[in-house]
C-alpha cells in the first residue's frame, strides 16, 4: 500500500492498537512476518498487515462510521 502509515497506541486495557484514517485496529498476531490487526468494532471485517511501521496490504472496507478518535495530551 505504497508508504501508507499507521500510529501505534496503547489501549485502555495496555494492548497495542494501530489506528488508520481514523479507525482502530487489534493485534491479531503475526504471520509470515507479518503482524495482522483486525478492526476494533464487532463484526467489521477490515484488516490490515503490517511490516515494521509500514502497512503492506490492506482491506479498509469498514461495515460502520469511522469514529472521532480525541487524544488527550499532557
Amino acid at each position: 500500500v505504497g508508504d501508507a502509515q499507521g500510529e501505534i497506541i496503547i489501549g485502555i486495557k495496555g494492548n497495542e492498537q494501530l489506528v488508520y484514517k481514523g479507525n482502530k485496529y487489534y493485534n491479531r498476531g503475526e504471520i509470515s512476518g507479518k503482524i495482522r490487526w483486525c478492526c476494533t468494532r464487532s463484526r467489521c471485517k477490515a484488516i490490515c498487515y503490517t511490516v515494521g511501521d509500514e502497512i503492506v496490504k490492506l482491506k479498509d472496507v469498514h461495515n460502520h462510521y469511522t469514529p472521532f478518535i480525541t487524544r488527550f495530551t499532557s
